[in-house]
């Protein structure tokens, strides 16, 4: 590892409008130490930048789809993560009190922080997301006021989120559509 090309991706980094890094070497998925040095020094040279790493986001041997989905994140952190803390907000000055959970891509639920810095892991979630919450319903039928859950998709063409309140006690979705 030379530090010392680091140092000049920094100096290129500010010399361009860069948004978010993504470093992805090819056997960080067995020992990530040196892309945990190289984002130190990122990270330490950029501090307002936001800098991911493969080993992080996706710890899997496969390198195109290590760096591919690294690089997904990063182009779409800085969009999710605005809209996340305005949802956010807006759900505490609501005075909502509940657990908030986004449905993942692979079906599992994420907190928001994890969302947050993770977005990747909610490309296409809505689909995968309005299956297990028909299926829940239809395994644990119970009666509960429509308030109670929150169905979202949002995006454009390939993109779709949804956060959901709590679905264990809810019976029914309401669909609010929009455009990212």
């Amino acid at each position: 590892l030379h530090m010392e090309d680091v140092d000049d991706a920094v100096d290129f980094i500010k010399r361009h409008d860069v948004e978010a890094v993504a470093v992805c070497l090819l056997y960080s998925f067995l020992d990530d130490a040196h892309e945990r040095q190289i984002g130190a020094r990122l990270r330490a040279a950029l501090p307002d930048l936001p800098v991911f790493l493969s080993s992080e986001v996706l710890p899997e041997i496969r390198e195109f789809e290590r760096a591919s989905t690294t690089v997904a994140n990063a182009y779409l952190q800085p969009l999710i993560d605005g809209y996340l803390a305005r949802m956010a907000e807006a759900l505490q000055v609501e005075q909502f009190r509940g657990a908030i959970y986004l449905v993942t891509s692979g079906g599992g639920v994420t907190s928001i922080e994890t969302a947050r810095r993770f977005p990747v892991r909610l490309v296409e979630s809505g689909p995968v997301a309005r299956c297990a919450g028909e299926t829940a319903i239809r395994i644990y039928p119970v009666r509960c006021d429509p308030k109670r859950l929150e169905h979202c998709l949002l995006g454009g063409e390939v993109l779709f989120v949804c956060g959901a309140a709590c679905i264990a006690n809810a019976c029914c979705c309401h669909d609010i559509k929009c455009t990212v």
